[in-house]
């Protein structure tokens, strides 16, 4: 820093060391060989986090507004810390164009810093307290600590640790909806929702303290964000891959339940078992109690979203109507439409008997509507006054039966049938809604 340049800000990237002092040793040996050093400051420990402290310590005082400089130091702070994150450090990641991230392959020596349960607790902080883009940038590191590898962490109980803190600091968000009033971070948030379930199995999450909680509130806010799908309509495609994820992972939690149930069994009928294996028997006993409501509040939630979903869909017709053009139909975004549809069928048939009742009343309630307004039409004729306003009414009908015919098509034709086995009744009520679309093709046909 040159004399007189006070407010001069400077950062080093830090990325081999901590204190790169052996380092700067090194580079002033080979520009200045000649030069002796007597004393060496590292300067820039703990500056961000202070700023993110005090903020805290003012709840009417954002991150921002407390210190000019601090502020300063903690965007740059964060900039690096992304740009870290981000860094493909194995050559693995082909396509740097995708949103998404995949598993962040972190060296080992940066364990501390990783496992460090202040760098996560700060980063929450700073969303909360920040402004955009601060506070989207620290929810984006978020995403990206929790999709750290496995190995990185030298223990399972470090692991669950770690898991435990970053779900109470998204149970907490979820509650307050601190933060969540601007775009940029709901978008990095739904993200974050979207990948915790990538890196971490669902008997993973179940054992955290707060995963009821988190459940039920992780299902409202996705519950309220298709109502306001006009506002993140870019975001759906995350909570779809949240709860489709989630289900998915219910079968093998299944196995692993049925396995450690037969294993009690096993030892209960040993002969030898004291007091301390009917202990043993008790504890494992209450645990696949606890699995089992976890798995009830589950199904609940599940059916919660999706007919929530397919229920927004529906009515987003009537949003685009009323909007005169201001705002975009989804039903003519091709790309978020498809992304969305694929993640439906793993989600709907969690509660198939329920969803496709809830589609097939839904479906023949809209088409009856829809026929009662042909026939308005072709009794007013051409030249009657009313005319434009049943013309607007089967224009909206034809979009509802459309999003109807994608969601049941979505939902029957995406299934693998080699590795979703049906269960039994699926097939009857695939045949069911399949009718219902076959005889819409009939009827427009005619």
């Amino acid at each position: 820093r040159r004399r007189g340049d006070a407010d001069a800000l400077l950062h080093d990237g830090g990325c081999a060391f901590n204190n790169p002092a052996l380092v700067a040793l090194h580079e002033l040996a080979a520009v200045f060989p000649n030069a002796d050093l007597d004393c060496l400051v590292s300067l820039g420990c703990g500056r961000a986090r202070a700023g993110a402290a005090a903020a805290a310590a003012s709840p009417t005082t954002s991150t921002a507004a407390a210190s000019p400089q601090d502020a300063t130091i903690a965007e740059h702070a964060l900039k690096l810390l992304e740009a870290c994150l981000n860094f493909d450090f194995i050559g693995t990641n082909a396509d740097e164009s995708g949103d998404d991230v995949g598993t962040i392959q972190l060296p080992s020596t940066w364990r501390p810093v990783a496992h460090d349960p202040e760098l996560t607790a700060t980063l929450f902080e700073y969303f909360r307290s920040a402004e955009p883009p601060r506070s989207s940038s620290a929810m984006q590191s978020l995403v990206l600590l929790s999709s750290v590898r496995r190995s990185l962490f030298a223990t399972e109980a470090d692991r669950g640790r770690f898991l435990n803190q970053l779900m109470r600091g998204i149970r907490d968000i979820l509650a307050s909806r601190m933060g969540l009033q601007h775009e940029a971070n709901y978008h990095e948030f739904c993200r974050l929702l979207g990948r915790l379930k990538s890196n971490y199995q669902l008997s993973e999450l179940v054992t955290t303290d707060v995963y009821s909680e988190w459940l039920d509130l992780a299902s409202k806010f996705t519950t309220a964000s298709f109502d306001q799908w006009q506002l993140s309509k870019n975001s759906i495609q995350y909570l779809l891959t949240l709860w489709g994820r989630l289900v998915a992972a219910v079968p093998y939690a299944h196995r692993a339940v049925t396995s450690s149930q037969s294993t009690s069994n096993h030892d209960t009928a040993d002969s030898t078992a004291g007091t301390a294996d009917d202990d043993a028997e008790t504890a494992e006993q209450r645990r696949r109690r606890r699995e089992r409501e976890h798995l009830e509040l589950l199904e609940r939630c599940v059916l919660d979203v999706a007919t929530k979903y397919i229920e927004a869909m529906i009515t987003s017709v009537h949003v685009v109507d009323r909007s005169d053009g201001a705002v975009d139909d989804p039903l003519d975004d091709e790309g978020g439409l498809k992304d969305q549809l694929d993640r439906l069928p793993v989600l709907c048939r969690f509660r198939y008997a329920a969803v496709a009742r809830f589609l097939g009343d839904g479906f023949d309630a809209t088409a009856q509507n829809y026929e009662r307004c042909l026939a308005a039409e072709t009794q007013a004729g051409s030249s009657s006054p009313h005319q434009q306003p049943q013309s607007s009414m089967r224009s909206s009908l034809e979009r509802q039966l459309a999003w109807l015919a994608y969601v049941i098509a979505a939902v029957v034709g995406g299934v693998s049938w080699n590795q979703l086995p049906l269960a039994e009744g699926e097939e009857a009520l695939d045949a069911a809604l399949a009718r219902r679309a076959f005889a819409l093709i009939e009827g427009i046909d005619v």
